[in-house]
Order: C-alpha cells, then structure tokens, then sequence
C-alpha cells in the first residue's frame, strides 16, 4: 500500500496544477490518470476539504524526477545560451506571462 498525497512531501490541489500548468480540467486529469496508473503520482480527497483533490509524486515519479532532471536542466541550459535561442524564448516567456523576459 502506497502513501497518499496527503501523507507525502509536495502534494499539490489539481486546481493550481491546472493554473501552474495552463492546461484544462479534463486534460489535467488524464494526464494525472495516466501518471497514477503508471505508479508515479498519488491522489486522494484533501482530509481538510474532501472537495479538493490532492496530487503528489510517490516513490516512483520522484526518482524518475532525479534521473531525468539534470538532463532537463542541461537542455535548458543550452537553450538560454544559445544566441539564436534568445528572441524566440522571449516571445515565449511574453506569451507566458513571464515579465521577467528569457
């Protein structure tokens, strides 16, 4: 048996995942569906607001998390130094909201 969100470090309302993310609802939702049916991601009623859905990564999406991300934050890296990179990750960043600019 697996810890649920509320036991686990980082667990997070799918209301401001869905505001974090920009993405829909529904497509939030599928997309927590599928990470929960892989084993990467809890969810349960929040135990203070059984209104409110609590999401948080378990044992697997956390060391998921660790393997994958120092790959990510190399890419990142790249693509902030890249001199070509630059006015299209502005553009991106306005498109954001982002005013701190890329």
């Amino acid at each position: 048996m697996g810890y649920g969100p509320s036991r686990v470090h980082g667990a997070r309302a799918m209301r401001g995942l869905v505001a974090e993310t920009r993405l829909d609802d529904s497509t939030l939702t599928r997309v927590v569906d599928r990470l929960a049916t892989l084993g990467l991601v809890y969810r349960e009623a929040d135990p203070a607001d059984r209104r409110r859905v609590l999401v948080a990564a378990g044992a697997r999406g956390r060391a998921l998390h660790d393997r994958l991300a120092p790959a990510v934050e190399d890419a990142e890296r790249s693509l902030l130094d890249d001199p070509h990179a630059a006015a299209p990750l502005r553009v991106v960043a306005r498109l954001s909201g982002d005013r701190t600019g890329a």
